[in-house]
């Protein structure tokens, strides 16, 4: 195989939001955190301390799916945003400083920059709209590699 000596089709397609089938016996909340557990059991809301578990954070819920009567009670799929910027709760006070960032998962909606337990990093904090709350950037270019905590995982491209 040689290197390209002119430009190529690449046939890219657009994959910013992706369908998943979400794990029996949950409730999906539009636009919370979502991870892949390491030990097959599926799609679930992102929590505090899954860094230990070799889960991995693989985008934001763009819409509701209630699963929590099982999967045979809902036909809906769960569609993914795997990129883009997003508004979250901040645990403490945000602040401009935390720019540039890592924001790391706490729960289902919440992010922090200090963290006790290992925990999965969402992204890249690029603004402060408030007190209370970060703007954080989803992707593949700030999630590929290692947390902080030592924990490898890899960004899902499913």
């Amino acid at each position: 195989m040689t290197a390209a000596s002119k430009d190529r089709y690449g046939e890219r397609q657009p994959s910013e939001l992706c369908p998943y089938t979400g794990a029996s016996g949950y409730t999906y909340y539009k636009h919370t955190m979502l991870k892949h557990d390491a030990d097959g059991s599926g799609i679930h809301p992102a929590a505090s301390g899954d860094g230990v578990s070799g889960s991995h954070f693989i985008g934001v819920a763009a819409n509701g799916v209630d699963l929590s009567a099982g999967l045979g009670a809902s036909q809906m799929t769960l569609n993914v945003w795997k990129t883009g910027e997003f508004t979250f709760a901040v645990n403490g006070t945000g602040v401009s400083a935390h720019i540039g960032q890592r924001a790391y998962i706490l729960d289902d909606q919440t992010v922090g920059v200090c963290i006790g337990a290992p925990c999965l990093t969402a992204g890249e904090i690029v603004g402060v709209p408030s007190t209370s709350t970060y703007r954080v950037r989803i992707d593949n270019a700030v999630n590929l590699g290692f947390n902080d905590h030592g924990v490898s995982w890899e960004w899902d491209q499913n």
